[in-house]
């Protein structure tokens, strides 16, 4: 089963929730479509994306 294809929808249908099930403290994504078949989603992240480690998760800011 593929992804489910969308149109423009808001965001906001979809909760935030702990990222990786909480792996990465302060990082939460909102999960806007699945394909458990194949273990791909499209997401939304905010939150922590360094460690002392090196970058965990990169996000894009778009101006408005």
């Amino acid at each position: 089963m593929a992804k489910p294809e969308r149109e423009f929808f808001p965001g906001s249908e979809a909760d935030w929730i702990p990222a990786q099930g909480g792996l990465v403290p302060g990082l939460f994504e909102r999960i806007l479509a699945t394909d458990p078949e194949r273990g791909v989603a499209t997401r939304l992240r905010h939150g922590s994306w360094t460690a002392a480690d090196g970058c965990l998760s990169f996000e894009v800011r778009h101006p408005r």
